[in-house]
């Protein structure tokens, strides 16, 4: 089945392409064999098909497939006689795809005349291949015991061996498991599908989804996502936001709030919470303890009351004793 999971890829690309498509795994006439690291191809004739799996998009708008004069050993060799040859150039960072790579080497055939050689390039993606691979994982019932432990221990070795993890594309919580690097990867991949234009980065656990049309006017700039302590295996994926995180963005905010829709986020399962924090030049991150005993009713009050506060504020002489003056907060009375 996997085997027929690739071969039905090369199709895919091959009709993308408008080119002629090889038969699929049921129609061909004997059986495929597989081998790696070779200069000799043993065929008749027939089809010669070139792909370069990679990483990510790769032109090859430009790239004419024909036969070469290079010495050549093939990373991978799908022989499907007697009309079809695959010959796979695997390049994990496609930064390092050298064109002539891609060119069958007229060496390593017994008879090249006898060969056609498609001419267009067939590109196929890692993250593309992974995901049918999982896909035949989410259905145990399509792949034999045997074979489906072979696709795990493949997946678990691309996710242990850290120049490979990036090829994955989780695409499931389920293969994650309660691994936190595949879920912080899964989540990644959420944010991305989500905002194709936006700006994905990495923090501990979670993704943070940076929008392109958010610009440093609005009230919130990223969305974080991330799953709870997986330590227990009972854990949860979390969205969270933080309006009014910088000087612009609490401006922003506390000039547009509607503050009773605000707080009607919680009927809908939000968690409102204080986060009071100093900073120099987005770095030495300093968040009181006091604020976030404090009710996030009585906090937003007080900011709406003093929204003057929020800025810049230049050291005295002794210290900075007239802003903590000034951060008088009002604190809950007691019974």
């Amino acid at each position: 089945m996997v085997q027929a999971a690739f071969i039905d890829l090369v199709r895919t690309k091959q009709h993308s392409n408008d080119v002629d498509m090889m038969p699929d795994l049921t129609s061909l006439n004997s059986d495929v064999q597989l081998d790696t690291q070779k200069r000799k191809v043993e065929t008749a004739g027939g089809n010669v098909v070139s792909v370069l799996l990679t990483d990510r998009h790769w032109d090859s708008s430009e790239c004419v497939v024909r036969l070469s004069d290079r010495k050549a050993t093939y990373d991978g060799i799908i022989s499907c006689p007697p009309d079809w040859t695959i010959l796979i150039e695997n390049k994990p960072n496609a930064d390092n795809v050298w064109q002539e790579q891609l060119m069958p080497s007229r060496h390593s055939f017994e008879d090249p005349e006898t060969l056609t050689v498609q001419p267009k390039l067939v590109v196929i993606l890692w993250s593309e291949l992974i995901e049918r691979l999982t896909t035949l994982m989410s259905s145990r019932s399509v792949l034999g015991r045997a074979e489906a432990l072979m696709v795990e221990d493949f997946l678990d070795l691309m996710d242990s061996e850290p120049r490979w993890r990036g090829l994955n594309p989780f695409t499931t919580l389920r293969i994650c498991k309660d691994d936190p690097y595949r879920l912080r990867r899964r989540c990644s991949s959420i944010l991305e599908e989500l905002a194709p234009d936006g700006i994905v980065v990495q923090r501990g656990q979670r993704a943070g989804l940076q929008l392109t049309e958010f610009s440093r006017q609005r009230p919130c700039r990223f969305a974080w996502l991330g799953p709870t302590d997986t330590s227990s295996g009972n854990w949860e994926l979390v969205l969270s936001l933080y309006p009014g995180d910088t000087i612009n963005q609490a401006r922003r905010f506390l000039e547009n709030v509607r503050v009773h829709d605000f707080f009607e986020l919680r009927d809908d399962n939000w968690k409102i919470e204080t986060n009071l924090h100093f900073a120099f030049m987005d770095t030495n991150l300093v968040a009181p303890k006091l604020s976030r005993k404090m009710k996030p009713e009585e906090y937003l009050d007080f900011w709406l009351e003093k929204s003057g506060l929020v800025g810049q504020k230049k050291r005295d002489e002794d210290g900075f004793d007239t802003l903590w003056s000034e951060l008088c907060f009002r604190q809950p009375r007691r019974a």
